[in-house]
């Protein structure tokens, strides 16, 4: 009786963690780095963000499908969507470090699996307002700079030259300027950032998070329009055009 007995609880404790663990309902809560949570960015692909952030996995085990952030716009509730695009290894320490190893660092985002009371940090960039129109317009330009260096009939002696003359004198660059700022996202004010996380079953978990920007700072971003349209030219100096980016808390 005893023996039986022993055998029924030692069958039935661990049938019960199991069952008990099973139909525990799953929990994903998402936490932001506390300093730098987000990484604000525009060049050729317009409007784009970084993400810092761990993702808590309670109760059971869970597959991340797909990743999407809505930012909008407070002060006139313009909107932008950002999808996941790349992620980056949170386990790279690049101070100090070459720059292979931060591109070997790098994959295209895909579906990717938690265990059950993890916490798994993650850095992932997500790509926003740019279009294949951007992306025709972006090729455009460089057509336009090229010709500009064959017909001004005039040898450069440096990029920066060619970049001040085009300036000054051509009639295409307030355009290259009026057409670039169409896809800048980041006035000054105040944002509401919704985190979507698409995971199992077509099942969705989303928080909602707040930012600010200041004059100085969307300022500082716009100049980028001007690095957008030079940096091609860039590329091939010692000196490659600077792109500005704003580090924010999350709140």
């Amino acid at each position: 009786m005893l023996s039986a007995l022993a055998i029924f609880i030692s069958i039935a404790i661990p049938v019960t963690q199991f069952l008990v663990k099973k139909f525990k309902r799953l929990k994903i809560s998402i936490i932001p780095f506390e300093q730098t949570a987000i990484t604000l960015l525009f060049n050729e692909s317009g409007a784009y963000i970084k993400l810092l952030m761990c993702l808590e996995c309670k109760n059971q085990d869970t597959t991340i499908k797909k990743i999407h952030v809505n930012i909008t716009r407070n002060s006139d509730k313009e909107s932008c969507n950002f999808e996941w695009s790349t992620l980056e290894s949170i386990y790279v320490n690049w101070f100090g470090a070459n720059v292979s190893n931060r591109i070997n660092s790098i994959s295209y985002a895909r579906p990717f699996k938690i265990g059950a009371d993890t916490l798994e940090p993650l850095i992932i960039e997500f790509s926003g307002n740019g279009s294949i129109a951007l992306k025709d317009f972006c090729h455009n330009r460089n057509l336009q700079l090229q010709r500009f260096m064959q017909f001004s009939g005039e040898q450069f002696q440096s990029v920066d030259d060619v970049c001040k003359k085009y300036k000054a004198e051509s009639s295409e660059y307030p355009d290259l300027v009026s057409e670039l700022s169409k896809y800048f996202f980041w006035k000054a004010g105040d944002y509401t950032l919704t985190i979507s996380i698409l995971h199992d079953l077509a099942k969705t978990t989303s928080s909602t998070f707040t930012f600010n920007l200041n004059a100085k700072e969307s300022e500082l971003l716009q100049r980028n329009i001007d690095s957008t349209i030079f940096g091609r030219l860039y590329e091939s100096t010692p000196t490659p055009m600077v792109f500005n980016v704003i580090n924010k808390p999350l709140f």
